[in-house]
């Protein structure tokens, strides 16, 4: 059954009405998503909400989408206030790790783990999954664009496969954010996030950076 996917609302009434699902989303999970409780939270009545999202299932597909892109927006800044404007290797290296530092951070954790959720909401819905793909394919074209400039200019090794190198760096925080999630022991999330740490610095600058 087709939905209506409304992630980026034009109107403030459906902007305030999605910004209200995505906190029960948060708070609450899925099952915890009530249109009544959405309702009093935006202050509308619920022809309204169906008018901007056909359906519960439709809001619930836009919260998840909105947050996955408000996920995207994230690494995307963070990419580019790090690294995108260095002038120099020294300045490059010092962006990328504080990155890093970011990036293996609890905080960083909680991010991916929003990820994570999401990417299960959208395993049995097709246009869900769909758009999640175009916005995974957003995110890793910044961080992409940068290493690629910085092999150009000789700040990290020339023979790796930026792309292929991107990819499997997001499968290591999202295997981070697992290990926190499931293991629940916050030192093998350490030790998860220090060994991928050392592993990424060897990749990009050699075994002895």
């Amino acid at each position: 059954m087709s939905v209506t996917l409304n992630p980026s609302p034009e109107s403030a009434v459906a902007d305030r009405i999605l910004g209200v699902a995505k906190s029960i989303l948060a708070d609450v999970g899925e099952a915890g998503l009530r249109i009544d409780d959405v309702m009093e939270g935006a202050s509308v009545q619920a022809p309204v909400i169906y008018r901007h999202f056909g359906s519960r299932e439709g809001l619930v597909q836009s919260a998840y989408l909105a947050r996955h892109t408000d996920n995207v927006l994230a690494t995307i800044r963070l990419f580019a206030a790090n690294s995108i404007d260095a002038a120099d290797e020294t300045e490059f290296r010092a962006g990328f790790e504080n990155m890093m530092d970011v990036i293996f951070s609890g905080e960083s954790v909680e991010i991916a783990l929003v990820r994570l959720e999401v990417f299960a909401a959208g395993l049995k819905r097709p246009e869900l999954a769909g758009r999640l793909s175009e916005g995974q394919a957003i995110a890793v074209e910044t961080p992409i664009a940068v290493l690629e400039m910085a092999q150009a200019k000789g700040w990290i090794r020339p023979d790796i496969n930026v792309r292929e190198f991107v990819f499997w760096a997001i499968s290591a925080t999202l295997g981070q954010a697992a290990v926190a999630r499931y293991r629940r022991e916050p030192e093998s999330a350490k030790l998860w996030a220090d060994n991928h740490l050392l592993a990424v610095r060897a990749v990009l600058f050699g075994a002895s950076s």
